[in-house]
Order: C-alpha cells, then structure tokens, then sequence
C-alpha cells in the first residue's frame, strides 16, 4: 500500500525522529513528531476514504451507429462507453481506472485509460471503439481501478467487477439481385405439365386452397370460390417455401486453432470452423430473402442440437445465435502441459483479482514452510 515515495517519506521522518531522541534535541524530536502525526493522519484517511472505492459500480454501454445494442456482429465497429459512479458523500481518493480489453474484439480508437475524481454527481467515463473479430462470445469482465492520494504516498489497487458477456453473431452478406431464368425448349407443354418440377423455382399455379386471413386480394380464385360459396386461394410455385436443414459440423477436429485465412470484412478466420460458420449463415440470410424455410443442425462427437425449420427474424436470430455459441467452444484436449498456461493465467489473476494475490492473502503459512523440503511440493 505505500509507494516508493511513501517509504522514502516514512524512512526520512523516522531518521529525523531518531536524531531528535538519540540528541537531546526538542526541535528535532518535536518536527519528527509532527511528521509523523501528519503521515499516520494522510494514511488513516486515505483508509477511510478506501471503502468509497469498494462500492464503485461499472455502466457499461455498446452502441452501434444508432442506439445501444445488446448483440454484436462480426467483423462490425461498435462504441464502448464506460462510466464509473460512486457512491455516498464521502469524498474519493484519486482514481487511475482502465477498463479491461476482451480477447475477442480489436481496439480501433479511444482511450481505455481514465483518470480523475470520482463523486455521485460527477462519475468518471471513457469512451472508445473496437472491432469483433469472427462469431462467438464476448466477455467483458469489469475494470482495474489504482487509487492514490494527492501526495502519492499510498496507493490501492481494486478490480470492480462487471461481467457482461454479448453474442457475436456471423456476419449476413447483402442478398445480390437474383439472376433472371431462361427457357431452355422452345416448346408448349400439355396443359398441367409445368417446367419447373420444384417448388419455389416457377411462378405457375401449383395448387388451391382455402383462404386464411391475411392472404392478399388478388391471390384469390373468385370463379372457384363462386363455385364453392367459399373462399379459395391461388397458391404459385414461387410462393411454396423449400424447407432446408443446414448441417453444420462441430466437431473436435474442426474447433482446433489454424490459420485459415480471411474473411470478408477482413475477418481472420482461427480455426475451421469459423469458415463454416460463415458459410452457414451466409445459407441462411440468402433462403430468408426469398421466405425459405431453412433449419439448423449442430453435431459433434457427443451429440446434436436440432431447430425445426421455420422463417422470421426470431428464428433467424435463435439459429445466428446458436451458430455464435458453437464458436466459442474451445477444443477438448485431455491433457494440457502447465508450463505454458501457468504465467498466462498467473498474470490473467494479478489484473483480475489483484485482491487475492497480496502477499498477506497468497503466501505460505510458517507452519507449511517445512514442506518446501519434499520434492513433491513447490511453491509454484
């Protein structure tokens, strides 16, 4: 908690304080006293002022070109605005806060670094821009906050939690305009014999049915439906939707990490399976332009999870967002070798929880130095 200067500051005032006893010398001694008052006074508010910075709280906004947005999108620019508000009356300490990059994203512009004071009528905020690199999650987990007093003679240093994890959803290309047919045969077909044997590729009349609200004027049959003392509706070719299940391959072997090139927007592929990813969402917009009843299905080597065809952007989104899901997980590998994941997740906990990592919290005990003496046990 003291600073480099604080322990220069304590060490000169405990010299003065010795010269002043070890010499009968009332000046000295009482200037050493009086320092020493001062510097036990500044640390004891600098504590009392600390609980103030316990109980900070994080907003945290994403907005794109319009409003705030609760789902991103990949290879896209959104804004971060961070606010840090405080609570109570109690005047705050000054602040240093940065808040925390996730690993998913690119940083375009802004600051994440902020600094000032911090009170319930004036919070602290930043703003910046980044960039969503391919489908998945993202997580941001909060703000490292260091506090210090005026004189930097005492510091703190706090994590204010704030987790938020936001969709990444696979990018949907713009629909070209779709390419006009030709007639192969210059030929009359027999009456009930069309050109087109699937449905949704002709606009001849397929079939009549019933009326159902919401069909338009111009759809209905009025001969046959003066025929039946009913309503009977038209339908055409292109108007019967083709059911498409897409099946997407999740599998161990495809969630490794590897180069695997770029996308559009310039977004850097990871592994195999952000391209197929891609290529499944780019199915899915291309058959909701055209009302196509289009399904998802995800399998690996445990099992698969299955959506029922169906059109609309709520079942557009719940299969974007099951596809950004499959994204985020990470490779099955039974055995991962420690010495290269301890000084990532060592340094990963110093920033995070900076609070369970001081020598007072995470030291060894006295009464379990002796097992340093077994091979078996490290301090590591």
């Amino acid at each position: 908690m003291l600073t480099s200067r604080g322990c220069w500051c304590l060490f000169s005032v405990l010299v003065i304080l010795s010269l002043g006893l070890l010499r009968p010398s009332q000046t000295l001694t009482l200037l050493g006293l009086t320092l020493l008052l001062w510097f036990a006074g500044q640390w004891l508010w600098f504590l009392v002022r600390l609980s103030g910075v316990r109980r900070l709280h994080v907003r945290r906004e994403v907005w794109d070109d319009r409003s705030v947005v609760t789902t991103l999108w990949a290879g896209q620019t959104f804004e971060v605005r961070m606010r840090l508000v405080a609570e109570g009356r109690l005047s705050l300490p000054h602040i240093a806060a940065a808040d925390r990059l996730p690993f998913a994203v690119e940083h375009i512009d802004g600051s994440l670094h902020v600094q000032g004071i911090v009170s319930a009528k004036e919070p602290l905020e930043t703003t910046y821009r980044i960039r969503c690199g391919p489908a998945g999650l993202v997580r941001f987990e909060g703000v490292r906050i260091e506090a210090a007093d005026w004189q930097g003679l005492f510091y703190y240093v706090h994590f204010v939690h704030a987790g938020v994890v936001l969709p990444i959803l696979p990018l949907l290309m713009p629909r070209t305009s779709q390419p006009a047919s030709l007639k192969r045969h210059n030929l009359l077909l027999p009456p009930g014999i069309h050109r087109f044997r699937c449905p949704g590729s002709g606009s001849e009349l397929l079939d009549l049915r019933d009326y159902l609200p919401g069909d338009p004027p111009r759809t209905i049959a009025w001969k046959v439906s003066a025929r039946r003392d009913r309503l009977i509706t038209k339908e055409f070719e292109s108007e019967v939707p083709v059911r498409c299940t897409l099946f997407v391959d999740a599998s161990n072997s495809v969630r490794v990490p590897a180069p695997c090139g770029a996308g559009p927007q310039q977004i850097r592929y990871g592994k195999a399976l952000d391209r197929l990813i891609d290529i499944a969402a780019g199915v899915l917009q291309a058959n909701a332009s055209i009302r196509d009843l289009t399904g998802l299905c995800l399998f690996d080597e445990y099992g698969a999870s299955y959506i029922a065809p169906a059109r609309g952007s709520t079942h557009r989104t719940e299969c974007l967002r099951l596809l950004a899901a499959a994204a985020a997980r990470l490779p099955d590998q039974p055995t991962v070798p420690p010495d290269h994941l301890l000084p990532l997740a060592y340094s990963f906990a110093a920033e995070v929880y900076p609070e369970l990592l001081r020598p007072a919290v995470n030291s060894v005990p006295l009464a379990m130095i002796w097992l340093e003496g077994f091979s078996g046990y490290a301090r590591r």
